[in-house]
């Protein structure tokens, strides 16, 4: 999964934006169930709004 993030993204090894997308793409629902919004989901896991929106799409979530 390729995405374009802020600079401190850009920075991460390649590998470790690779885990946190998966690793948030498995909590994603969870998270949407519990009541978090698509920002506060953003915020936390310090990438943009975009990013999780498009997680959630490859996971089949409509936001």
């Amino acid at each position: 999964m390729e995405m374009l993030g802020t600079k401190a993204e850009l920075r991460k090894p390649p590998f470790c934006q690779e885990v946190q997308e998966e690793t948030l793409a498995q909590f994603l629902p969870m998270l949407l169930r519990s009541g978090m919004s698509i920002q506060e989901i953003a915020k936390e896991a310090n990438l943009s709004v975009k990013q999780v929106e498009a997680i959630a799409k490859t996971c089949g979530i409509e936001v």
